[in-house]
């Protein structure tokens, strides 16, 4: 009897793990910059917020660091090279740490600045706000370049420069320095700084997210409307972490298709739900705005729909 418990025990157990989602995983070795200018601390506080954008982010999982020691062989552990063969391909030595994606990034830029600003009172006798002063705003730009290669294939999947300027918010490329003028900014060098690392943060959980994108399914149409088209359906994913209430989400069906012999996978639009309630365990309650009616014809005719987060 003694033995059947702990048979059903383990049986529990295993279950348990068989329904864990699989998880997405990331080697993110030390970051290098090409300008001999920047310190090493500046190096490892940008790695460091990188690799919190992806422990953040649920579906990922991070190759510990002493696993990425232990393939150094006396080359430098910054340098993307080390984890490449002579072929360009990424190394079996990466290959063997399980890891599905090899994250490098490259700081080019870490410059401050400042500006002079009027200080403005109300002037009762002038009726209007008059310059009694100035005082200085402190501005730190960061601009890195970060690139996402499949392990597998050796396919650089994503590559993206970030410039990210305290202040004013971060955007890529031409763009961030279009809008980096007239921004608030900080009251020194040190706050700047970090106001600035807090901006990568935002900016690489933003790409990771927009790279990844949670996919979910149809579970079932809750509610119909009076011409049998689906109103409220209930969806359900591994991971459903930073999706919200009132957030659109796209349904395509997914069709394959031969094309000159070569099986090809087609990802249509068909309608656009919007998110009303977030439950626990994967489950989002969401409300049809569009494409009800292709929508249900394809869910009970059980076609392969996707629901993500972007088109």
């Amino acid at each position: 009897m003694k033995s059947f418990f702990i048979s059903l025990l383990l049986l529990s157990v295993f279950c348990v793990q068989a329904q864990e989602p699989q998880k997405i995983a990331v080697a993110i070795p030390g970051f290098r910059t090409s300008n001999s200018s920047i310190s090493d601390e500046t190096v490892s506080a940008i790695h460091q917020r990188v690799i919190d954008a992806f422990v953040s982010i649920s579906k990922f999982s991070v190759v510990e660091r002493n696993q990425l020691q232990e393939l150094r062989n006396e080359v430098d552990l910054q340098k993307t090279e080390a984890f490449m063969d002579g072929s360009g391909n990424v190394s079996d030595r990466v290959k063997n740490t399980g890891a599905n994606y090899l994250v490098t990034g490259v700081i080019s830029r870490v410059d401050y600045s400042r500006e002079q600003r009027e200080k403005k009172e109300y002037n009762a006798a002038q009726k209007k706000n008059v310059v009694v002063g100035y005082y200085w705003v402190y501005f730190c730009t960061i601009e890195l370049n970060i690139k996402l290669i499949d392990v597998t294939t050796s396919q650089i999947v994503l590559s993206e420069v970030i410039s990210a300027r305290n202040g004013n918010g971060t955007e890529k490329g031409l763009l961030g320095a279009l809008l980096s003028t007239g921004a608030s900014g900080a009251n020194s060098n040190e706050t700047a700084y970090s106001g600035t690392l807090d901006e990568i943060s935002k900016s690489a959980t933003g790409l990771i997210r927009n790279a990844f994108p949670n996919v979910l399914s149809i579970a079932e149409i809750v509610t119909r409307d009076r011409k049998g088209n689906a109103d409220e359906v209930l969806l359900v994913g591994d991971f459903t972490d930073g999706m919200g209430k009132k957030q659109e989400l796209y349904v395509k069906l997914v069709t394959e298709t031969m094309v000159n012999g070569r099986k090809l996978v087609r990802k249509k639009v068909i309608g656009e739900i919007k998110i009303l309630k977030v439950e626990e365990g994967g489950f989002i309650t969401a409300r049809v705005k569009s494409g009800g009616d292709e929508v249900t014809k394809a869910f009970d005719s059980k076609q392969n729909l996707q629901i993500t987060e972007n088109q």
